[in-house]
């Protein structure tokens, strides 16, 4: 094609439609679910680029190539400038990276392999206390005397451990076992959120849930918005089947985790470079001899965050979005709270290439990936995951929450 054609491609995209609301646009490639010159400028840095065997995000006509055909796709009206945002989510991209630790050579983020990923759409944020207590106020669970927050369907449980358990709640305290910000009132049989230290907890990230909550809380959301729940359910419980054809929310694999907590810096420690300091992400630094333990944390002080954990009661969690977003657009992919992901545990990796992988079989316990507010710096890396202290998916724990995704139509 000649110059002067691509000119005149370039020139009619400045004089198309007026946007219009609707799921992001294939040609948003930056993520903020509108198609403009931002855009544009990111096919511009992507042209002539890909190979059949690595597309690059640009490639909007899926001949992994980059060129004039799409340039044009991008130029037509359903495209330039119509936008949308399904949920405070962004687009994630397909794409194929390598899966591991590349750095540091942890054990179990071992082999390196590559994995390739159709594009979904990710929170944004974590789920907040918010968020969450209008799902427990809306499906009514049992509330047990022991403190704890069950299915509503969960009437033959003999003990907590043995049962679809979502959270405990109880009063701040000043221990970090129990610092959860869950107050019941059994005359109302309502949920509400406590404050702390005279802060609201409404936009901090709910903690202390378990991988059946998340999954539970997805369900509802979908049902909440016409959507096709994931999660099997029998007699009204789960059974911890996920079903990724459907269109509504749930956990994202351990691969869509790892993928979007990267973004664009696919070799590095952390998702935005190779050292860590208060200001990237809330977490705690662990220090030995009067130095950081980890050379690649640069924090001038021994403690945890000293904007959110300075003083007062735990949690030390701060509100969601308070940290620079990744280059994906995405907040506390590490730092925060520790993430429950979809899949079950399993103790290492398979060396072999995989396309959209979701896991191994089940293993009795679920796997939790990112870092928080009580974790050293080694745990914030973006390769960091384990089956948590409280692994089974009925479990909980003080630094673990969760964030949700949705398969791009």
């Amino acid at each position: 094609m000649k110059p002067n054609s691509i000119i005149l491609i370039v020139a009619l995209i400045c004089f198309l439609a007026i946007p219009s609301m609707a799921a992001c646009p294939d040609s948003d490639l930056n993520g903020d679910c509108i198609v403009d010159f931002r855009d544009f400028a990111w096919l511009a840095q992507e042209w002539l680029a890909g190979t059949p065997t690595d597309c690059s995000p640009a490639d909007l006509t899926g001949d992994c190539f980059v060129d004039v055909y799409d340039l044009a796709f991008m130029a037509d009206p359903n495209q330039w400038l119509t936008s949308g945002t399904p949920g405070e989510m962004v687009k994630i991209h397909k794409g194929t990276f390598q899966m591991g630790d590349n750095v540091d050579g942890m054990g179990n983020s071992l082999p390196l392999h590559m994995v390739t990923l159709s594009p979904f759409y990710m929170g944004k944020n974590l789920i907040t206390y918010q968020q969450f207590i209008a799902f427990l106020n809306a499906v009514n669970p049992i509330v047990d005397i022991g403190q704890i927050i069950y299915a509503s369907a969960d009437t033959g449980r003999t003990q907590h451990w043995m049962a679809y358990g979502y959270c405990p709640y109880l009063s701040i305290s000043g221990s970090p076992l129990t610092p959860v910000t869950i107050s019941y009132n059994s005359s109302t049989h309502k949920f509400t959120v406590l404050s702390k230290d005279g802060r609201s907890m409404n936009n901090d990230p709910i903690m202390d849930v378990s991988w059946d909550a998340a999954a539970a809380y997805c369900n509802w959301r979908s049902q909440q918005e016409g959507l096709q729940p994931c999660y099997g359910t029998s007699g009204g419980l789960l059974t911890r089947v996920t079903d990724f054809t459907k269109n509504g929310y749930r956990l994202p694999t351990e691969a869509e985790w790892e993928y979007a907590a990267r973004g664009w810096n696919t070799s590095t420690r952390f998702p935005w470079g190779d050292t860590i300091t208060p200001s990237n992400a809330n977490y705690y630094s662990f220090w030995r001899l009067g130095v950081p333990r980890y050379s690649y944390d640069l924090s001038t002080t021994a403690t945890f965050n000293p904007t959110w954990g300075s003083s007062g009661n735990y949690p030390y969690t701060s509100p969601v979005g308070s940290f620079p977003a990744n280059s994906f657009g995405l907040y506390d992919m590490t730092g925060n709270l520790r993430q429950w992901v979809n899949d079950w545990w399993g103790s290492s990796y398979s060396s072999a290439p995989q396309t959209n992988p979701t896991g191994p079989a089940w293993s009795g316990w679920g796997t939790v990936r990112g870092g928080s507010w009580t974790d050293s710096a080694n745990y914030n890396r973006v390769c960091y995951r384990t089956n948590g202290f409280f692994g089974p998916p009925d479990g909980w724990c003080y630094h673990t929450g969760f964030r949700i995704v949705r398969n791009f139509p």
